[in-house]
């Protein structure tokens, strides 16, 4: 299951949001906090399937008009075309039961159609989820008739709603019809055929609204098995606190009864529970089926902070679509930068660009790009895909880069970008070194990456950052040049650039924040372009002083807490303090970078203090 959010308890900043929104629905004078601009027109119509050997199927209609009332025109106010919302009624319950449903809906600018079959004690799910696609189709011809009263005023969007067992038809339903385009249930019921398994087949939008307190059909499972089985790119489930299964409806004793049988009950009004409903289900239905961006922000900032619900959801409703976060651009090298971003929300795309003239445009929403494409106003595509990093390579020496990266989703619609440039380094010097670290170090040459406590300490393939520091043959006792917060990747290299006036040879020593320094066994020749250095051979580094491993690689030792030089007491205080009061972070004490200074840290020590580890130098 790819989830994008899950609601946590909300704190005082999110509160005061909510409560601000809420006072602005109340301002506006609507209770579902929407104007309505339509009235509620009615009439009766009864559809024949002739692969069915002309099944009746008796369905009342509802739509937008201008005056109340039974076979009254479609709205004149204006002339747009009205998506079809086709919904399947729960077990033993009646079309009327759901007035909530079609007077919230249907003033917004919606056909609304309850077909009124299976309503008895023995209903077949599969006929029912049938005649749900039959009339949606059949609303579509009515659209195109002339004799209709919805002539030309039928859009050509449809989705397939439903309660309980209607809901469960609705999955049914929509694994069989290619028109419908969007599903909404409300405490959908598992079916005979099953829903849960419709759904693994099923990639339209989707938005389940359930019930905390349903004790019909409990969503542990009924909706999150259909929630999780279902392969949307954009799916939504929402529990409404404290609701129940009947609640989703206006009263019906049947249900009622049902419902009266077992626990919990509803802890909210049958009427919140409506309100709730239509806060979510109004704007849900006016972003997926209309294209309204508005409504899609409203619904994603509403969910965010709303103390009466719980959900999950995996995309950002309609065209509102978040950039990546954390983009940074890193030279590696003269001719090399690595890219790295965090997705807005878990497997986004991104699209990458760079403009050597530093001018962005924006892609063109619907448009697949594809590297070495242009998009509009400025920049050329270097990556489009579901990763969060891209080496950017064959790159001029002492050049500036800049970058912009963009979100999309399956419709290919694009996030405002976001930057980020870098410097790429001279070509004149370059010192590559090869070195592990014991703390670190797992087996193959290889290092984990430094943990703070709650994830990696730095992002891409960096393990930890090192000091690079230069002494003279003369007087190692002071550096001439040093480099700090030096990259140190989980290969065991590091990168740094030397300055072109640096051309005597030297001692090149390595520090890290909890390992013994070392120093190169001879001075190094600065002279060339290109230097190479490898401190996993003791025979490279002073006094030989490496822990050699099994594998045979010299590893750096780790444990030098204080810095001082020495691997002892000292160093096992530090960690022994933080390890009683159980300290979590990117601390010197946690020796061995897993974000936790414990005992496996303390016995790191104290093995290299027992065998009387220090600081070998010139």
């Amino acid at each position: 299951m790819r989830i994008f959010e899950k609601r946590s308890p909300m704190n005082p900043i999110s509160i005061r949001i909510w409560k601000s929104i809420v006072a602005a629905m109340a301002i506006s004078g609507s209770v579902s906090g929407y104007a309505q601009p339509f009235q509620t027109g009615h009439t009766s119509v009864t559809f024949n399937d002739p692969a069915r050997s002309n099944r009746s199927i008796a369905t009342e209609i509802y739509y937008p008009a201008d005056v109340a009332g039974s076979n009254v025109p479609v709205t004149l106010a204006v002339q747009d075309r009205f998506p079809v919302l086709v919904f399947g009624h729960g077990f033993t319950m009646t079309w009327s039961a759901y007035e909530n449903i079609w007077a919230g809906l249907a003033p917004q600018g919606f056909i609304l159609a309850f077909p009124k079959t299976e309503g008895s004690l023995f209903p077949s799910h599969s006929a029912f989820a049938a005649d749900l696609a039959f009339v949606a189709a059949q609303l579509q011809v009515l659209g195109q008739s002339s004799t209709s009263l919805f002539y030309q005023r039928i859009d050509s969007m449809s989705c397939v709603m439903g309660h309980s067992m209607g809901g469960g038809a609705a999955f049914l339903a929509a694994q069989q019809s290619p028109s419908i385009k969007a599903i909404a249930t409300l405490a959908a019921a598992e079916t005979s055929p099953s829903a849960i398994n419709a759904a693994a087949s099923i990639s339209i939008p989707a938005l389940l609204l359930a019930g905390g307190n349903d004790c019909v059909t409990p969503p542990p499972n009924h909706q999150i098995p259909m929630y999780n089985s279902l392969q949307s790119d954009c799916k939504t489930y929402i529990s409404i606190t404290g609701g129940s299964h009947c609640q989703m409806a206006g009263y019906n004793f049947y249900c009622a009864f049902g419902e009266a049988t077992c626990s919990p009950s509803p802890a909210i009004s049958r009427a919140q529970q409506h309100l709730v409903i239509n806060r979510y289900l109004i704007p849900w239905l006016q972003s997926i089926l209309k294209g309204d961006e508005t409504a899609g922000e409203v619904f994603d900032s509403t969910l965010r902070v709303d103390p009466e619900v719980t959900w999950l959801k995996n995309c950002i409703l309609c065209d509102q679509i978040a950039p990546p976060l954390n983009l940074s651009a890193m030279a590696t090298g003269s001719n090399l930068v690595e890219i790295s971003w965090t997705p807005n929300i878990p497997g986004q795309p991104v699209l990458l660009c760079y403009a050597p003239d530093g001018l962005f445009g924006g892609p063109t929403h619907g448009t697949v790009y594809q590297p070495g494409m242009t998009i509009p106003g400025g920049g050329v595509v270097l990556y489009a895909g579901h990763g969060s990093s891209y080496l950017h390579s064959g790159l001029t020496p002492a050049a500036l880069y800049r970058y912009m990266a963009f979100s999309f989703n399956g419709a290919f619609t694009y996030s405002p970008g976001i930057p980020a440039e870098t410097n790429t380094w001279p070509e004149n010097k370059t010192l590559t070194l090869n070195l592990l670290l014991q703390g670190l170090y797992q087996p193959e040459g290889t290092m984990r990456k430094a943990r703070n406590a709650s994830g990696d300490q730095y992002s891409g393939n960096i393990a930890d950052l090192i000091t690079v520091e230069f002494h003279t043959v003369s007087g190692y006792g002071t550096p001439v040049h040093i480099i700090e917060n030096t990259a140190l990747t989980t290969a065991g290299l590091a990168q740094v650039m030397i300055p072109a006036d640096l051309q005597q040879s030297c001692y090149i020593t390595v520090k890290h924040r909890n390992s013994i320094e070392i120093t190169s066994s001879a001075p190094v020749s600065l002279l060339s372009n290109e230097i190479t250095l490898d401190f996993t051979d003791p025979g490279n580094v002073f006094g030989a002083n490496l822990l050699v491993a099994a594998d045979g690689l010299g590893l750096i030792y780790s444990g030098d807490v204080n810095q001082d030089g020495y691997i002892d007491s000292a160093d096992m205080t530090q960690a022994e303090n933080a390890a009683l009061t159980f300290t979590a972070g990117y601390l010197p004490t946690d020796v061995n970078g897993d974000g936790n200074t414990d005992i496996a840290d303390m016995t790191l020590i104290d093995n290299n203090a027992a065998a009387f580890i220090n600081a070998a130098l010139p």
